[in-house]
């Protein structure tokens, strides 16, 4: 008999089909492990990854239009772009209203810290004000104060005669590195409502520094300029706000250096300048000239400045003269005036 070849076909194909379905059946029989587990894996391995792209990163910001049409949460919304796709990851919930328009509310009861006990202040940090001192280079003095009850005020500083005004920050704090005048050198803090603290620290180095001082009130015009061994101005040897230095460069006995502090934004502002130079540790000798100078401006234009200035007298003991300086009229603004022999030159011995 001969056998048709269309039906041997069938016949093959039928019996791989049936070998399949046993071979997937009894799966854990031949090959170990669950069915379960397999399907399980090929599910994940086809589950559609999330979408973070940026068109739904910014939308978290973009305007929601909103109503009350029917109890359906998501009724009513209109979404600024278009709905995902199915098995797309959202960013948030449909029915979030807008993040800025939640968080605006936080900004506007938003407070410095002040005292709201007789402990702590509103973020639970103690009211009690704290000073600490401590040396660094060039016979420096870090002062740190934190107040986290008093943001935002003004406190006079004091070191001998050199004194200043700062403002605490909006958390009540202050830092300012401060020359020391003297080898045990005693600092004092008062507050607007006169509550003071001090604090006191030795400085080895301070008989190292040969040091000047002009004291301001008001506005800061005048200034101290120090020319060392025979530089001209905006040569490198001129030291002045504009080009003051860091300690640092006193520390290695490589010339002078100039502080400023104070704070100038403040009423009634008291600020001050200090010149300081290493003493028998430069590498020159010789005369460092130093003078003061203020330029007119509008707004000190025929007014009259006050300052002090401060210097080692013959006996090495710091010495106070007041200065008063009448400003030339509006025409002449733009002007400098130079004060010489307000302040006697340096004598700087090299050893």
């Amino acid at each position: 008999m001969k056998l048709d070849p269309k039906f041997i076909v069938f016949g093959l194909t039928v019996l791989v089909a049936a070998a399949s379905g046993e071979l997937v059946q009894h799966s854990d029989r031949y090959f170990g492990g669950s069915n379960q587990s397999s399907a399980t894996a090929q599910q994940v391995a086809y589950a559609p990854a999330p979408r973070f792209d940026l068109e739904n990163m910014i939308a978290l910001s973009a305007p929601v239009e909103e109503n009350a049409a029917g109890d359906d949460p998501q009724a009513g919304i209109v979404l600024p772009f278009a709905p995902l796709a199915a098995g797309e990851a959202r960013l948030y919930s449909p029915g979030a209203i807008e993040v800025s328009r939640r968080l605006a509310p936080l900004d506007m009861n938003f407070h410095s810290p002040n005292r709201v006990g007789a402990d702590l202040n509103q973020y639970g940090l103690p009211c009690e004000p704290k000073l600490s001192v401590s040396v660094a280079e060039a016979a420096m003095v870090v002062l740190s104060l934190v107040a986290p009850c008093r943001p935002d005020e003004r406190v006079e500083i004091s070191h001998g005669l050199l004194q200043f005004a700062m403002r605490t920050t909006n958390t009540g704090v202050v830092n300012a590195r401060i020359p020391a005048l003297s080898r045990v050198a005693a600092f004092v803090v008062r507050f607007e409502d006169g509550k003071i603290l001090t604090g006191t620290v030795t400085v080895p180095d301070a008989d190292e520094y040969e040091r000047v001082a002009l004291l301001r009130y008001g506005q800061g015009a005048m200034q101290i300029h120090a020319l060392e061994f025979g530089a001209g101005y905006g040569d490198a040897g001129h030291v002045w706000a504009g080009a003051p230095r860091t300690p640092g460069y006193g520390a290695e006995g490589r010339g002078g250096f100039l502080v400023e502090l104070g704070d100038l934004s403040l009423p009634a502002s008291r600020t001050a300048e200090v010149y300081s130079y290493p003493e028998g540790q430069g590498h020159d000798s010789g005369v460092v000239r130093v003078s003061i100078e203020a330029e007119v401006t509008e707004a000190n234009c025929g007014q009259e400045l006050f300052a002090e200035t401060l210097q080692p007298g013959v006996d090495e003991q710091l010495q106070v003269a007041d200065l008063a300086l009448t400003m030339p009229d509006c025409s002449a603004v733009g002007e400098f005036l130079v004060l010489k022999n307000i302040l006697r030159d340096l004598k700087i011995a090299r050893n």
